[in-house]
């Protein structure tokens, strides 16, 4: 069993101070530890006598890989996306890991020796600072930013870089970053009505049937502004595709930011959206604390 925890930490600086990291790199290369990492192990443990937090990730991961059970000492990694990986690791591979705080009144050899004759059985949680789970917690966040980053039509990149310049605008992040996926091209087109889906939305503007403020426009993440007028080009508007979207139209609302006229088809940007306009099933804060904490 391979651990970062209990009394032997105690003895770690001692054992280094013996080792040249020749020979830490053959101890420790059966876990996946390189030479150079072997040198920082060596450094690290010397000069702080105890075993850098930046490191714990690393090896738990390297040896998980290799069918070896980890316990480790708290914290399990220094970010919030190294400890998503020692549990993806510990979940792939079936081994069992557990994450457990350390304290000095003798728990801990107590659970130590109850983990070595089995009476706890296999272990494959990661609890963090407060005792609640952090793997459902990231794994509800990264299904709401997959969900919303597929519902329009995003790379990762592109719904990062919304995120950034988000969180650069004064106010609420995720209600800015509402704004600007709102205020896509391909978006307005598809809440003005004139697409069923906004993949749809996005070829239409791609293919050139659209002009903004009289100009055409082939850029699906053109961001729409207040005042802005957005029309079909004429030889667009006679297209057979638009026929069953228009006739469908009169049963449909857009939002009050937008002003539609389907038979010119013609919308008025008459305000910026407000973030109540957008899709209700989405929760941004989920988003925010998915992308401010890696």
């Amino acid at each position: 069993m391979t651990s970062s925890v209990g009394p032997q930490m105690n003895s770690m600086p001692l054992l280094f101070k013996n080792l040249t990291s020749g020979d830490v790199h053959a101890a420790l290369a059966p876990l996946g530890v390189t030479a150079r990492l072997a040198r920082q192990l060596q450094t690290a443990v010397l000069r702080r006598g105890v075993l850098p937090d930046h490191l714990h990730g690393v090896i738990a991961t390297a040896a998980m890989k290799r069918g070896k059970h980890v316990i480790v000492h708290k914290p399990i990694a220094n970010r919030l996306e190294e400890a998503r990986k020692v549990i993806e690791t510990a979940r792939e591979k079936k081994v069992a890991t557990h994450f457990m705080p350390w304290d000095s009144n003798g728990s801990m050899e107590q659970v130590m020796t109850w983990i070595r004759e089995g009476s706890i059985g296999t272990l494959r949680e990661v609890h963090n600072w407060s005792a609640r789970p952090m793997w459902p917690q990231y794994a509800l966040q990264l299904k709401e930013k997959q969900k919303v980053r597929d519902m329009y039509g995003l790379s990762e990149k592109q719904f990062h870089n919304y995120y950034l310049s988000a969180s650069k605008v004064s106010g609420q992040t995720g209600d800015a970053l509402k704004r600007l996926l709102e205020q896509r091209l391909d978006n307005v087109i598809y809440r003005a009505g004139f697409a069923m889906t906004r993949m749809q939305a996005r070829q239409f503007v791609s293919h050139g049937h659209f002009t903004v403020k009289g100009r055409r426009v082939k850029v699906p993440s053109y961001q729409v502004k207040p005042g802005e007028e957005i029309v079909a080009r004429a030889s667009s508007k006679v297209s057979p595709v638009f026929g069953p979207i228009l006739a469908s139209h009169e049963k449909y609302l857009p939002p009050n930011w937008l002003k539609v006229d389907p038979v010119s088809m013609k919308i008025d940007i008459v305000a910026a959206p407000d973030p109540t306009h957008a899709e209700q099933s989405i929760e941004m804060r989920q988003i925010v604390e998915f992308y401010s904490r890696n």
